[in-house]
Protein backbone atom coordinates (compact mmCIF):
# COMPACT_ATOMS: atom_id res chain seq x y z
CA UNK A 1 0.00 0.00 0.00
CA UNK A 2 1.61 3.43 -0.82
CA UNK A 3 1.74 6.18 1.86
CA UNK A 4 -1.90 8.16 2.52
CA UNK A 5 -0.78 11.46 4.35
CA UNK A 6 -3.39 12.11 7.14
CA UNK A 7 -4.94 15.23 8.11
CA UNK A 8 -4.99 16.42 11.49
CA UNK A 9 -8.83 17.43 13.31
CA UNK A 10 -10.58 16.47 15.89
CA UNK A 11 -10.97 12.73 17.07
CA UNK A 12 -15.10 13.12 15.56
CA UNK A 13 -14.52 14.06 12.09
CA UNK A 14 -10.96 13.20 11.76
CA UNK A 15 -12.05 10.18 10.04
CA UNK A 16 -14.36 11.35 7.42
CA UNK A 17 -11.48 14.20 7.12
CA UNK A 18 -8.83 11.63 6.54
CA UNK A 19 -11.00 9.37 4.25
CA UNK A 20 -12.15 12.70 2.05
CA UNK A 21 -8.11 14.00 1.87
CA UNK A 22 -6.73 10.47 1.01
CA UNK A 23 -9.55 9.97 -1.30
CA UNK A 24 -8.85 13.35 -3.13
CA UNK A 25 -5.08 12.30 -3.00
CA UNK A 26 -5.16 8.85 -4.40
CA UNK A 27 -7.46 10.58 -7.69
CA UNK A 28 -5.07 13.27 -8.47
CA UNK A 29 -2.40 11.29 -8.71
CA UNK A 30 -4.52 8.38 -10.81
CA UNK A 31 -5.64 11.38 -12.97
CA UNK A 32 -1.83 12.67 -13.05
CA UNK A 33 -0.74 9.19 -14.49
CA UNK A 34 -3.44 8.50 -16.98
CA UNK A 35 -2.73 11.74 -17.86
CA UNK A 36 0.90 10.70 -19.43
CA UNK A 37 3.22 12.10 -16.11
CA UNK A 38 5.09 10.21 -13.76
CA UNK A 39 4.79 10.30 -10.14
CA UNK A 40 6.98 9.48 -7.00
CA UNK A 41 5.07 8.05 -4.20
CA UNK A 42 6.52 6.50 -0.78
CA UNK A 43 5.46 2.63 -0.29
CA UNK A 44 4.27 1.94 3.36
CA UNK A 45 3.18 -1.67 3.13
CA UNK A 46 5.22 -4.69 2.91
CA UNK A 47 3.28 -6.93 0.60
CA UNK A 48 6.42 -6.18 -1.63
CA UNK A 49 9.17 -7.39 0.27
CA UNK A 50 12.11 -8.15 -0.52
CA UNK A 51 12.10 -6.00 -3.58
CA UNK A 52 10.22 -3.08 -1.94
CA UNK A 53 10.76 -2.32 2.03
CA UNK A 54 8.03 0.21 3.42
CA UNK A 55 9.46 3.63 2.96
CA UNK A 56 10.96 3.31 -0.22
CA UNK A 57 10.21 5.57 -2.43
CA UNK A 58 8.79 4.50 -6.39
CA UNK A 59 8.56 6.02 -9.49
CA UNK A 60 5.54 5.21 -11.68
CA UNK A 61 5.24 6.14 -15.11
CA UNK A 62 2.50 5.58 -18.03
CA UNK A 63 3.09 3.32 -20.52
CA UNK A 64 0.85 1.55 -23.04
CA UNK A 65 -0.83 -1.65 -22.31
CA UNK A 66 0.85 -3.80 -24.73
CA UNK A 67 4.53 -2.59 -23.15
CA UNK A 68 3.76 -4.42 -19.77
CA UNK A 69 5.13 -8.14 -19.40
CA UNK A 70 5.05 -11.01 -16.88
CA UNK A 71 7.24 -10.22 -13.85
CA UNK A 72 6.72 -6.17 -14.45
CA UNK A 73 5.79 -4.36 -11.00
CA UNK A 74 2.37 -2.35 -11.75
CA UNK A 75 0.34 0.19 -9.97
CA UNK A 76 -3.64 -0.83 -9.95
CA UNK A 77 -6.60 1.45 -8.17
CA UNK A 78 -8.51 -0.73 -6.44
CA UNK A 79 -11.32 0.89 -4.12
CA UNK A 80 -9.85 4.02 -3.77
CA UNK A 81 -6.14 2.68 -2.93
CA UNK A 82 -2.91 2.13 -4.96
CA UNK A 83 -1.30 -1.39 -4.81
CA UNK A 84 1.63 -1.52 -6.12
CA UNK A 85 2.52 -5.85 -7.14
CA UNK A 86 4.11 -7.62 -9.59
CA UNK A 87 2.09 -8.83 -12.81
CA UNK A 88 1.94 -12.61 -13.22
CA UNK A 89 -0.31 -13.07 -15.88
CA UNK A 90 -2.61 -10.80 -18.57
CA UNK A 91 -6.03 -13.07 -19.09
CA UNK A 92 -7.30 -12.08 -22.42
CA UNK A 93 -11.40 -12.42 -22.83
CA UNK A 94 -14.27 -11.72 -25.23
CA UNK A 95 -15.00 -8.94 -23.72
CA UNK A 96 -11.87 -7.04 -22.09
CA UNK A 97 -8.43 -7.78 -20.51
CA UNK A 98 -8.02 -8.94 -16.29
CA UNK A 99 -4.47 -8.50 -15.24
CA UNK A 100 -3.70 -10.79 -12.21
CA UNK A 101 -0.73 -9.68 -9.96
CA UNK A 102 0.25 -10.79 -6.39
CA UNK A 103 2.88 -9.32 -4.04
CA UNK A 104 6.01 -11.01 -3.58
CA UNK A 105 5.92 -11.92 -0.25
CA UNK A 106 1.74 -12.52 -0.37
CA UNK A 107 0.61 -16.19 -0.28
CA UNK A 108 -2.09 -15.80 -2.37
CA UNK A 109 -3.15 -13.61 -5.75
CA UNK A 110 -4.79 -10.78 -6.04
CA UNK A 111 -8.41 -10.58 -6.92
CA UNK A 112 -8.11 -9.97 -11.09
CA UNK A 113 -8.62 -6.23 -12.18
CA UNK A 114 -9.53 -4.45 -15.63
CA UNK A 115 -7.79 -2.54 -17.51
CA UNK A 116 -9.11 0.72 -16.48
CA UNK A 117 -7.64 -0.01 -13.32
CA UNK A 118 -4.05 -0.56 -14.28
CA UNK A 119 -2.12 2.83 -14.25
CA UNK A 120 1.31 2.53 -14.31
CA UNK A 121 4.55 0.74 -14.16
CA UNK A 122 7.59 1.00 -11.57
CA UNK A 123 10.28 2.12 -13.52
CA UNK A 124 12.52 3.05 -10.35
CA UNK A 125 12.87 2.46 -6.65
CA UNK A 126 14.50 5.09 -4.07
CA UNK A 127 15.88 3.53 -1.42
CA UNK A 128 19.29 5.07 0.70
CA UNK A 129 19.71 7.32 -1.75
CA UNK A 130 20.42 5.08 -4.75
CA UNK A 131 18.34 4.27 -7.43
CA UNK A 132 17.56 0.61 -8.17
CA UNK A 133 15.76 -0.38 -11.26
CA UNK A 134 13.35 -3.31 -11.05
CA UNK A 135 14.00 -6.50 -12.85
CA UNK A 136 11.01 -8.98 -13.86
CA UNK A 137 12.75 -11.82 -12.63
CA UNK A 138 13.89 -12.78 -9.29
CA UNK A 139 16.84 -14.26 -7.96
CA UNK A 140 16.46 -17.78 -6.07
CA UNK A 141 17.56 -16.04 -3.28
CA UNK A 142 14.80 -13.03 -3.41
CA UNK A 143 11.83 -15.77 -3.91
CA UNK A 144 13.25 -17.58 -0.65
CA UNK A 145 13.23 -14.71 1.01
CA UNK A 146 9.54 -13.62 0.15
CA UNK A 147 8.21 -17.29 0.84
CA UNK A 148 10.03 -17.14 4.23
CA UNK A 149 8.57 -13.65 4.86
CA UNK A 150 5.04 -14.14 3.44
CA UNK A 151 4.96 -17.75 5.99
CA UNK A 152 7.30 -17.22 8.77
CA UNK A 153 5.77 -14.39 10.63
CA UNK A 154 8.78 -14.02 13.27
CA UNK A 155 11.34 -13.59 10.27
CA UNK A 156 9.03 -11.28 8.97
CA UNK A 157 8.71 -8.97 12.07
CA UNK A 158 12.32 -8.98 12.43
CA UNK A 159 12.72 -8.01 8.85
CA UNK A 160 10.26 -5.25 9.65
CA UNK A 161 11.83 -3.95 12.96
CA UNK A 162 15.54 -4.21 11.85
CA UNK A 163 14.54 -2.18 8.74
CA UNK A 164 12.31 0.46 10.59
CA UNK A 165 15.66 0.53 13.30
CA UNK A 166 18.44 0.89 10.18
CA UNK A 167 16.17 3.54 8.97
CA UNK A 168 15.84 5.38 11.78
CA UNK A 169 19.63 5.35 12.65
CA UNK A 170 20.36 6.39 9.03
CA UNK A 171 18.10 9.75 9.36
CA UNK A 172 19.41 10.38 12.50
CA UNK A 173 23.33 10.47 11.52
CA UNK A 174 24.96 14.12 11.54
CA UNK A 175 25.00 13.50 7.32
CA UNK A 176 21.23 12.96 6.97
CA UNK A 177 20.26 15.76 9.39
CA UNK A 178 18.16 17.74 6.56
CA UNK A 179 15.79 14.85 6.40
CA UNK A 180 13.01 14.24 8.49
CA UNK A 181 12.84 11.26 10.55
CA UNK A 182 10.82 8.12 9.32
CA UNK A 183 8.15 8.04 12.14
CA UNK A 184 5.74 6.54 9.74
CA UNK A 185 8.08 3.66 9.62
CA UNK A 186 8.66 2.84 13.32
CA UNK A 187 5.03 3.18 13.64
CA UNK A 188 3.91 1.06 10.84
CA UNK A 189 6.37 -2.00 12.64
CA UNK A 190 4.87 -1.21 16.16
CA UNK A 191 1.24 -1.44 14.22
CA UNK A 192 2.28 -4.75 12.76
CA UNK A 193 3.06 -5.88 16.33
CA UNK A 194 6.90 -6.33 15.31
Amino acid sequence: MLNQPTVASSAAGSRARTQTADECKTALAAETLRAGDSIRVQVLGSSMLPSIWPGDVVSIDKVLVAEITRGDIVVCERDDRFFVHRLLRKCDSKDEIRWETRGDSMPQNDPPFSEGQLLGRVSAIFRSGRAIIPTRTRSMLARFLGWTICHVDPVRNLALRLHALRTSQRFNSPYARDRSMPAELLSAANEKGV
